[in-house]
């Protein structure tokens, strides 16, 4: 083949390269509004009845009014949500398939698991952070009323205090880890698969802290099985006015408030992603969901965009560097 035909063949090849994008992003728009045109499905990677559960549970009428077709909640827990999260990193990117993450399962665990090759804010493309929920700690009936007579006995007793967490890696366990540093008495981690289970292991009297959303806990409080420690939070919060901060309570401010992101394969057509954005900001902005997570100590959020992607780069790096100084290590 002579240099001019070589020459010619090539341009030939980049025009229709240059083409095939120029069809595809002209059916970008079309794409976007043909979306959706069945189920969407919404991985949760942490069992029903806990905050997860009930920040989508809530919203997801609304969810499927803004879309005209269902939300499904796959509910797949285990190891600290990565089950799910997993799941969702190999499935197609077209909008179908998406995940709610925790705020270990984006900016904790790849610093925690090293062997866990993909950067999850790599994998994923978050959408919009829907909520926070501001930690409780929480004990039993059966241990203390208030924090400093819960930690006067464990220091008479020489005993270990057990902390119930939701999995390894969560902002429960490294909670757990920071609290037994900073108050200076001996606390032993334990995992459960979930809210639900830590819980029901706290009203047993298997462990006796537990630190998660006051929402689907407040029953138990009502009876009196539950105990409210202290929120994380600068100042009391007026949907909790009689559970005092940390501070008051006199508990050291290490335990980490929980959020979650919907996100979906980083692949995903942005038209697809802005469509799936705009449907749960809708949601999260009714009154009645805001009512509804109101009374189960959530707080919406809404953040999306660039804004949200800054946001989870520095938690990122505020994780790393407290895991990196406190050596704090998955062994579980």
């Amino acid at each position: 083949m002579c240099p001019t035909t070589d020459r010619q063949s090539r341009i030939a090849r980049k025009r229709r390269s240059f083409a095939s994008l120029c069809v595809f992003a002209a059916m970008l728009p079309a794409i976007a509004h043909a979306f959706p045109e069945r189920p969407i499905r919404l991985v949760v990677p942490f069992p029903p009845g806990g905050p997860a559960d009930m920040s989508v549970r809530i919203i997801q009428r609304h969810i499927a009014s803004e879309l005209g077709q269902p939300l499904v909640l796959d509910y797949k827990p285990g190891a600290g949500g990565t089950i799910g999260i997993q799941s969702v990193s190999s499935a197609t990117a077209d909008g179908y398939t998406l995940v709610l993450a925790a705020t270990n399962n984006l900016v904790i665990d790849p610093y925690l698991n090293k062997t866990r090759a993909a950067d999850p804010l790599q994998a994923f493309l978050p959408l919009i952070k829907i909520a926070e929920v501001p930690a409780v700690l929480f004990t039993n009936s059966q241990s203390a009323s208030t924090w400093i007579a819960l930690k006067a006995a464990a220091q008479k007793s020489g005993k270990p205090l057990y902390f119930g967490s939701t999995g390894v890696g969560t902002t429960t366990h490294l909670s757990s880890i920071l609290l037994a540093k900073s108050a200076g008495i001996p606390i032993t981690h334990v995992p459960y698969r979930g809210a639900q289970p830590a819980t029901q292991a706290l009203m047993g009297n298997e462990v006796q802290l537990y630190m998660g959303a006051y929402g689907p806990n407040a029953p138990q409080v009502t009876a009196g099985r539950l105990i409210p420690l202290g929120v994380s939070a600068s100042q009391r919060i007026p949907e909790l006015p009689n559970i005092p901060t940390l501070k008051e309570a006199g508990i050291p401010d290490v335990l980490a408030n929980n959020w979650f992101v919907v996100a979906a394969p980083a692949a995903t057509p942005q038209p697809v992603a802005d469509r799936i954005v705009k449907a749960f900001s809708h949601a999260i902005s009714a009154p009645d969901v805001r009512a509804k997570y109101a009374n189960q100590g959530i707080v919406p959020s809404g953040q999306t965009g660039t804004k949200l992607q800054k946001e989870l780069q520095s938690e990122s790096q505020k994780w790393k560097a407290l895991i990196t100084t406190e050596k704090i290590e998955v062994n579980e």
